[in-house]
């Protein structure tokens, strides 16, 4: 169903983009100067202008695209996608020209694009892949989720480092990775693809899907990448050629947690901090060797604070009452047990925020390892039992 004002009408005809919003509503003059402005500044497009600008959501700004280029607008959530018109279009060939492959229909590939490409791209892409194409758009967010989806999570930087694997093996070899404290994985200091980003993909996608861990696990002919999501394990599709990087993905996970590269017939365990968008998130990093190379296990704990009360736990209100009476007593031991993402950790904070909120007299000192959340209030110690603490 097409949202209010973004209808097709023939009294849009000859309009360019700007003039659309702008007749529908989406922009007022003010903004329209300022999107021109920052096309002129950035030289950009006034669609990616408008996005960064904030003044209107992806949806709206490329069905007015399609209004006024004349190319359909697709949701690619809703559309089939055909397995033979993904099998005619390589990966290096989908994430050049940042495209989805949709449907193959008697020589002629139908293609989601969320920036049309010219006369002269569109020539040179027809020519490669030896088809008619027909155009659709689809927001920017949907091609490039489509995009992992179809050819796994990071496939255009495993594509480029496959093809360059003497300045990879170099990287191996001298060590250049950015080896910091702090690791700030929004930042991207070089447009070469490396395994340092294709590592804060990794790490950066299970962030976004508020997973709780990454396991990274090789076989005899693939690396499975798979995210603890609400405590189940979900596979994310890899490009086939992750297996040939395994090794320096495993390396780069050491530099980061500060192991040793060279031991390769050990477990490891470490730890990473990460800044991300502002907000600080450390990994537990726990390395195990296996027969077809070394499995990592990262652990995500963001260290913002953490606000949740009893009652959020879903438990009965006879276990609620239960569990309060008990952390209320002045002496003794409460013993949470459970699988990975059972709810250990949050049972028992939400407990010592109980005891905070209805015992204000009290003091709480707890013994971690690791801090996993902060809790405004409480005394948190760190254990470091190299130093006998």
């Amino acid at each position: 169903m097409n949202q209010p004002g973004l209808t097709a009408n023939s009294s849009l005809e000859g309009m360019d983009l700007l003039e659309i919003l702008l007749h529908q509503k989406h922009l007022t003059e003010e903004q329209a100067d300022q999107v021109r402005r920052r096309m002129r500044r950035a030289q950009i497009p006034p669609q990616q202008a408008i996005i960064e600008l904030g003044f209107a959501t992806q949806e709206i700004v490329y069905r007015a695209l399609s209004q006024a280029t004349g190319i359909p607008f697709v949701q690619l959530d809703r559309e089939e996608i055909a397995d033979a018109a993904v099998q005619k279009v390589s990966a290096k060939v989908a994430l050049r020209y940042q495209f989805v492959p949709l449907q193959l229909d008697r020589g002629t590939l139908k293609v989601a694009f969320a920036n049309p490409p010219g006369i002269r791209d569109r020539e040179n892409l027809r020519l490669l892949l030896g088809l008619r194409l027909e155009l659709v758009i689809a927001a920017p967010n949907q091609v490039e989720n489509t995009l992992k989806r179809l050819y796994g999570l990071g496939a255009e930087k495993v594509i480029q480092i496959r093809q360059d694997r003497k300045s990879l093996q170099v990287e191996e070899i001298e060590g250049t990775f950015d080896d910091r404290e702090v690791e700030n994985i929004d930042q991207d200091e070089s447009s070469d693809a490396s395994i340092i980003q294709l590592v804060n993909e990794i790490i950066s996608e299970a962030i976004r899907m508020h997973a709780t861990d990454i396991h990274i696990e090789p076989f005899r002919e693939q690396v499975k990448v798979r995210y603890r999501i609400d405590g189940m394990l979900r596979e994310i599709p890899t490009p086939p050629g992750m297996v040939e990087l395994h090794e320096a993905i495993i390396s780069r996970i050491k530099i980061m947690a500060r192991l040793n590269i060279a031991e390769k017939r050990l477990p490891h365990d470490g730890r990473i901090r990460l800044s991300r968008g502002g907000e600080s998130t450390d990994l537990r990093v726990s390395i195990i060797p296996t027969r077809f190379g070394e499995t990592v296990c990262l652990r995500i704990l963001t260290s913002s604070a953490i606000f949740i009360e009893m009652t959020s736990l879903g438990l009965s209100k006879y276990q609620l009452a239960l569990l309060a009476k008990l952390v209320s007593m002045p002496h003794g031991i409460v013993l949470v047990t459970g699988p990975t993402g059972s709810g250990k950790t949050t049972t028992l904070y939400a407990a010592l925020a109980h005891v905070r909120n209805n015992y204000p007299e009290r003091k709480i000192i707890t013994v971690e390892n690791p801090v996993e959340y902060e809790l405004t209030g409480t005394s948190q110690i760190q254990m470091h039992a190299e130093i006998g603490l």
